[in-house]
């Protein structure tokens, strides 16, 4: 899938209402690429006009926020999950 378009919040989108996981391919601000498995949660406009993924990542264990426009692909549906799950950062 294409960095950033409109078929990438789409699916988001789809995602957050089903309460899938999804897997991103993901470009932090320092360039540096991963792989997130991440629970959808919201997405949300910045001040700065990014929109941004509000969500919960497996691999950190905690609550994230993903700039859209560094989503480089996405694998969905993973799996789904309990939002209501009582979760521990640690």
């Amino acid at each position: 899938m294409p960095a950033h378009g409109p078929m990438t919040e789409m699916v988001l989108a789809i995602a957050i209402v089903h309460m899938d996981t999804v897997e991103l391919e993901y470009r932090d601000a320092a360039g540096v690429w991963s792989i997130r498995e991440v629970e959808p949660l919201g997405i949300q406009t910045d001040r700065s006009g990014s929109r941004r993924l509000m969500a919960w990542c497996r691999m950190r264990n905690g609550p994230r926020s993903f700039r859209i426009d560094r989503i480089g692909g996405l694998i969905a549906p993973i799996r789904r999950f309990n939002p209501f799950k009582v979760r521990t950062c640690e």
